[in-house]
């Protein structure tokens, strides 16, 4: 079997070594391999220089820095690895670049999400990073926008017309890419399935504790991939978590409550930190409702590129009128008292500097509201975990939060059964506003309940355990794991000796042989659409349900203490309290 490795960004090594690791599996496995770097078919903008938080107006040096150091990446990979191949760039004649020039001249900002090439929207999919790059709620483009928005599209016009070169004569059997929703990728992609091959793509795991040491390998793109993990759930949700698998994802939790990460929006958890009824001025005795917004433009990045779109009838079109509904439903109950929780991502944080065109609308929107009724605004910083201890139930769109709270016990109330990538049925649903009030009320009156954290934990098992394949035998870095100072200083010194060190010994430390190398092979060579197709679960062990307790005590003892510190207080009615006396309980 001949399997395309589109590779184009290999200067994001924590991407392109791991993709390397399964490629050289299926290698040994005896398919031939054709490894398709960049080159600098890419130079005016591209995902690397948007990740070394360069412009497009960088200098032309700033960016050939990245191409060089890139291209450094694509020859170790070849080189260490032995993968033939060649860069796009070298593929990508004169007559490609004239017809990508004439291509162009033609497009406006008018018209070109309507823009295809053989049948392809190449207009819509080169949008993809662009609208999260700018954090974007519509299309609509000033004079800046669209000037580098036809830098994208013309990347895309380029991978369009080498691909389908390359495609012709290589005739592969498999197109393999890291994340198929970055454009390039989702182009290449979509050119190799109208010609019959099918697209795998490869991507760290989602638990940040272990990132790195796992990896995510499904047929066609992310969105779907969890789609799939999600129409499976039925046949997990009866699996006890296996204790070894559980202490995992709570090093997750752990991580996500110490704030290190890069991909964690909230503020750490301090203990004692955070008086939120002082701080919203909630009365003594009312009950909290917490509402957790969402980035829309994930979703209009998404919808647009045709990873996932919304679904017929959903309650609500934005979610401006969804808390709005929310915040009439709270006024005429003055016994609750609601906190609108923007997310951190719609104004600038050390992530990315600018502020969403719907945090503007927001402001306006979020103006006068009611007495029993406040905004949680991202630069109160507050953690979304000080919110959890008043809150009694968390009202949710699409975000983590809804599965992170349910780690806690708490109850989770949704308006669409197929909008969040998690099973909906872990949480509350109601779909017209009927049942969805209803829900609130129920999700109120029932509380804290034990059994969130056990349904949230049996399918963290599949997201972050069973739908993986570890390759930790090749592969140690921990992104959230900072060297000490010794450490720091080898490694400064051995990058002045040679600037890629890192790179060449992450090669030299690899495994012989990748452990999970023959479930890599079973899952693109077999045809197969994810690890959850071709792996049994109890290789990550398993569990009696009364295993499953004793080991969810003792994961929440470790929650208790990264939450609580030493605090012995635990006020009778609250989330600590709630959570101690499950953790301490010692009934099966």
């Amino acid at each position: 079997m001949k399997i395309l490795v589109f590779a184009p960004n290999s200067e994001i090594w924590v991407h392109a070594f791991p993709e390397a690791l399964a490629v050289e599996a299926l290698q040994q496995e005896g398919h031939e391999i054709v490894y398709v770097s960049c080159g600098t078919a890419f130079s005016e903008f591209c995902v690397p220089m948007d990740m070394h938080r360069l412009t497009p107006d960088s200098t032309s040096e700033e960016k050939s820095a990245v191409c060089r150091s890139c291209s450094a990446n694509a020859a170790i990979l070849r080189g260490q690895f032995r993968f033939p191949g060649y860069s796009l760039a070298e593929r990508l004649g004169e007559d490609e670049r004239s017809t990508a020039d004439t291509l162009l001249g033609g497009i406006t900002r008018d018209n070109f999400l309507d823009f295809s090439l053989d049948g392809i929207p190449l207009g819509r999919y080169s949008v993809y990073e662009f609208v999260l790059r700018h954090k974007l709620q519509e299309l609509r483009l000033d004079d800046r926008l669209w000037k580098e928005c036809r830098i994208g599209l013309r990347n895309c016009i380029y991978t369009h017309l080498a691909l389908r070169r390359i495609l012709s004569e290589e005739r592969p059997d498999r197109l393999v890419v890291y994340n198929a929703l970055y454009s390039v990728n989702h182009i290449a992609g979509a050119i190799a399935r109208s010609k019959g091959v099918a697209v795998y793509f490869v991507h760290a795991g989602g638990n940040i504790a272990h990132r790195l040491q796992k990896l995510m390998i499904g047929r066609g793109q992310n969105v779907r991939y969890y789609e799939d993990a999600i129409e499976r759930w039925p046949a997990f949700r009866g699996r006890p978590c296996p204790p070894m698998l559980m202490a995992e994802i709570t090093d997750h939790f752990l991580e996500l409550l110490s704030g290190r990460s890069g991909f964690v929006y909230s503020a750490p958890k301090v203990a004692g930190a955070n008086d939120v009824r002082s701080l919203f001025g909630i009365p003594p005795g009312s009950r909290v409702v917490t509402a957790v917004m969402s980035s829309p433009d994930e979703m209009l990045a998404a919808r647009t590129v045709d990873a996932k779109q919304l679904p017929a009838n959903l309650l609500f079109a934005t979610q401006i009128e969804w808390i709005k509904a929310v915040i009439a439903f709270v006024a005429a109950r003055p016994g609750l008292f609601l906190i609108v929780r923007v997310h951190p991502r719609e104004f600038p944080n050390r992530r990315e500097g600018l502020k969403s065109q719907h945090a503007l609308k927001l402001e306006e929107a979020l103006q006068a509201l009611p007495s029993n009724a406040r905004v949680n605004w991202p630069d109160q910083n507050v953690s979304l975990y000080a919110l959890a201890e008043e809150t009694g139930v968390f009202l949710n769109v699409h975000s983590s939060a809804g599965k992170e709270m349910s780690v806690l016990g708490l109850p989770v109330v949704l308006y669409s059964d197929s909008l969040a990538l998690y099973p909906s049925g872990i949480n509350y649903v109601g779909l017209t506003q009927e049942q969805y009030f209803a829900q609130i009320e129920q999700a109120l009156a029932a509380g804290w309940n034990a059994a969130h954290i056990r349904e949230a934990y049996r399918w963290l098992a599949v997201e972050y355990g069973y739908g993986l394949l570890d390759i930790s035998d090749s592969y140690v870095q921990r992104e959230t794991m900072r060297p000490d100072l010794p450490q720091r200083v080898l490694n400064r010194a051995m990058r002045f000796f040679d600037p890629k060190h890192r790179e060449k010994s992450d090669c030299r430390r690899r495994a012989g042989r990748l452990a999970a190398g023959r479930l890599v092979n079973s899952i693109i060579a077999g045809g197969k659409a994810s690890v959850l197709d071709a792996a049994d679960p109890a290789r990550l062990g398993s569990a009696t349900e009364a295993e499953e307790t004793a080991a969810l005590r003792v994961e929440m003892r470790r929650i208790i203490s990264a939450l609580y510190g030493a605090e012995a207080q635990s006020p009778s009615g609250s989330l600590h309290a709630s959570l101690h006396r499950f953790a301490h309980d010692s009934s099966p």
